[in-house]
C-alpha cells in the first residue's frame, strides 16, 4: 500500500460499505476485506466504487465463498 486508501482513510463513511470486519493481516496482502453482496452485480458496483480509481490501491484479487462449512467465532482456549 502506497499510503492510506479512501477506504482506510475513513473517506468512504463505514456505512457505506457492508464490511461486518476488516482484519489487517501479515503476507501477501495488506487487508483482508469480507464483503456481504446479494449478487454479483452489487459486487462489481462496489469493487467500482472502492477500488477502480484510487491510486493507493495497486491491485486486489477475489476469492469466493461458495458455501459455509462452518462459521464461528469463538477461539477454544484451554
Amino acid at each position: 500500500m502506497k499510503s492510506k486508501s479512501r477506504l482506510c482513510s475513513g473517506a468512504v463513511p463505514p456505512s457505506a460499505v457492508p464490511l461486518p470486519t476488516v482484519p489487517l493481516v501479515a503476507g501477501e496482502w495488506d487487508f483482508v476485506l469480507i464483503l456481504l453482496v446479494q449478487d454479483m452485480a452489487e459486487y462489481t458496483e462496489l469493487t467500482r466504487q472502492l477500488f477502480f480509481g484510487d491510486d493507493n490501491i495497486r491491485r486486489f484479487s477475489t476469492q469466493v465463498v461458495m458455501d459455509a462449512a462452518k462459521v464461528g467465532l469463538t477461539v477454544p482456549l484451554g
